[in-house]
């Protein structure tokens, strides 16, 4: 049998995405660092039937309303890309 093979730079079921392991490893090496006091997130798993993303937030005193402006901003961003066609 042959080796199976993506098509478009896919990733293979079940196989980490660079960008997102990138992206998440810069992150906790600045957290590391003390450069990080808080943060939100939401990821979208796997094979979950019911809900397909978890999602929460944690962070030091005083980073309630920079966060909260944060993920304002964040909507924002998000809703104007997904008007781009």
């Amino acid at each position: 049998m042959g080796e199976v093979a993506t098509i478009h730079g896919g990733r293979l079921s079940g196989e980490p995405s660079p960008s997102v392991v990138g992206e998440l490893e810069q992150l906790l090496a600045e957290a590391k660092r003390g450069e990080i006091l808080g943060f939100a997130y939401v990821v979208v798993v796997r094979d979950a039937p019911v809900n397909a993303f978890r999602s929460g937030w944690d962070g030091e005193a005083g980073t309630r309303f920079p966060l909260a402006a944060g993920i304002m901003r964040l909507q924002h961003l998000y809703a104007e890309a997904m008007m781009e066609p």
